[in-house]
């Protein structure tokens, strides 16, 4: 299984965010490394299972145009302690390679959710 985070359009962020970033999203003419540091978290996942992953793919418009190996998971916490903490990956991102290539250019589910897990196609 791989995790799957859904990208819409390039679009600001106007709420309080703990990786402090300004804008999300999928933009063509940003670097993959840039990319993949606004849109690696924060997500409201869970630990355990996603722990247990080792590829995170991002998909924009329901095609898989950016693959990661994971190294791990961290968590963001809000100012506000009321708030639920949420979760990132962390890792690096895959240019070629049979995982690469087992994901890139696939189509992915239409599902509302932010985030899916994916079958590997290995």
């Amino acid at each position: 299984m791989a995790i799957n985070f859904k990208l819409a359009d390039r679009f600001a962020v106007v709420v309080e965010d703990p990786m402090e970033r300004d804008w999300v999203g999928w933009d063509d003419n940003v670097d993959l490394d840039e990319l993949f540091d606004r849109n690696r978290g924060v997500w409201a996942f869970a630990y355990d299972r996603a722990n247990r992953e080792r590829v995170a793919t991002f998909s924009h418009h329901g095609v898989i145009k950016m693959v990661a190996e994971i190294d791990g998971i961290e968590e963001y916490r809000y100012s506000d302690p009321t708030k639920t903490p949420k979760r990132a990956v962390v890792g690096h991102v895959l240019r070629s390679g049979p995982i690469w290539n087992a994901f890139i250019g696939t189509e992915v589910d239409a599902h509302r959710s932010p985030f899916t897990y994916i079958p590997d196609p290995r």
